[in-house]
């Protein structure tokens, strides 16, 4: 069983859950957007090479993929039957073994997040995730020696989350 085949993460206004083929179709419809292709450096897929992507993310060990998810006020810290409720992004860690000449051992993360709904975004919610990520991930990936995030120049917004996050 993959580290977060059934892990939902709680937070305050963020809820994050694994990515399932029940979150594909909408995912695809936001991977359609000029912007976000530019912003993530990614290329438009089909939804049958999206439904691939997504089965062979979840078969992969090296990566961890959470849908984040914008929460009511009002849940009352219940989880929705429904994980596709709230959905509004995305974060994931891509895994490697750490190979410099640095003499460091242990697991390379490399992450990422996305807000690809324009209503939730300078909302907070993206650093929220990615505190909850982070956490969940030096606790449950074994040998994490490194964090590592690649953000081009024009995507000023997640430089500065970054930034301000220590990176």
């Amino acid at each position: 069983m993959r580290v977060n085949e059934s892990t939902v993460l709680l937070g305050p206004r963020v809820r994050l859950v694994p990515y399932r083929r029940a979150h594909v179709l909408r995912y695809n419809q936001w991977m359609q957007d000029p912007e976000l292709l530019e912003l993530t450096c990614s290329e438009p897929l089909t939804l049958e090479q999206e439904l691939q992507n997504q089965r062979s993310w979840h078969a992969d060990p090296l990566k961890l993929t959470f849908i984040l998810c914008a929460r009511d006020d009002d849940d009352g810290g219940a989880i929705p039957d429904d994980l596709t409720s709230g959905m509004c992004g995305d974060v994931n860690a891509f895994l490697s073994e750490i190979d410099d000449d640095d003499d460091e051992t242990g697991v390379s993360a490399e992450l990422e997040i996305m807000i690809a709904e324009p209503a939730q975004r300078r909302r907070g919610l993206a650093r929220t995730a990615l505190q909850m990520f982070i956490a969940y991930l030096l606790e449950r990936v074994p040998r994490v020696g490194r964090l590592v995030v690649k953000v081009t120049d024009a995507n000023v917004p997640s430089l500065r989350l970054f930034e301000s996050l220590g990176f």
